[in-house]
């Protein structure tokens, strides 16, 4: 029996199946999720390298916008968490008539 022979690895293609892999995790799981998966300890690496906003990702975002007909009116402080009395209305008072 003769000596195995040493294969070489290619790490550029390594490198893109690891590049790969975290932009599919990106796409489908939450950012920290990624993170962990990637092993970077910091979360602004996975932000900045593999969360890129695509022309799809905003495509998608206007039809969304479009099927709930979003207005001028939608950053009516009552419809976020930016009102500051959360038991009552944006202005303060109890939800009572204007």
């Amino acid at each position: 029996m003769g000596t195995p022979r040493l294969q070489l690895i290619d790490f550029d293609v390594v490198e893109d199946l690891r590049r790969s892999c975290i932009t599919n995790w990106a796409k489908e799981l939450p950012a920290h999720v990624a993170q962990r998966l990637a092993g970077h300890s910091s979360l602004e690496t996975t932000v900045r390298y593999y969360l890129a906003v695509h022309e799809e990702d905003l495509e998608r975002a206007r039809r969304v916008g479009d099927a709930l007909d979003l207005g001028a009116d939608s950053t009516d402080p009552r419809l976020t968490h930016s009102g500051k009395n959360r038991g009552g209305s944006a202005r303060g008072d109890e939800g009572g008539p204007a």
